[in-house]
């Protein structure tokens, strides 16, 4: 007599799932992110490169990451070979260098993955007045950005030399 009484109670709560979203049932996703939002991940990269600090620098990605210069055949994939690569150049740097990003353009993909358009310029100190200079060296790139659990991440990152401004 039971099982008679579940079956049909189980049948149509199946059934009813694929409409639990027309009715608000299911749970909402977060809203998708913002320029803020985006700029914010940004600024935490730059401020680790300029810190030269690698730990800082890929935790900005995913644990599955990816960071690559094509142009140049450079490429790493995982937080981990991103950190080991970062430990290895950032003690070669000058240390008046600066790491500034850019955000020109975001599309939110969904409401957990955004791509983004943007530029780097790395700028070095003018020795005869300890101001920045004009850019020694500028990029354009490609990323895309995934909310995690921890927050938004960088999944995917491509940058391209391009002239300087």
């Amino acid at each position: 007599m039971r099982m008679r009484v579940i079956c049909p109670i189980l049948l149509c709560i199946a059934m009813l799932l694929p409409f639990a979203n027309a009715f608000g049932l299911q749970a909402q996703s977060a809203p998708p992110p913002d320029r803020e939002t985006i700029g914010a991940v940004v600024q935490e990269l730059d401020t680790a490169w300029n810190a030269r600090d690698a730990a800082r620098f890929s935790a900005v990605f995913s644990e599955d990451g990816s960071f690559g210069f094509p142009f140049e055949g450079l490429a790493w994939h995982g937080r981990d070979a991103i950190k080991g690569q970062y430990a290895k150049f950032f003690p070669t740097l000058p240390p008046d260098l600066r790491h500034v990003t850019t955000i020109d353009d975001f599309e939110v993909l969904t409401p957990d993955l955004v791509g983004v358009d943007f530029e780097v310029d790395i700028f070095g100190a003018d020795p005869k007045i300890g101001a920045s200079q004009a850019p020694l060296v500028h990029y354009h790139g490609y990323g895309l950005g995934v909310r995690m659990d921890s927050g938004w991440r960088i999944r995917s990152a491509r940058v391209f030399a391009a002239a300087k401004r």
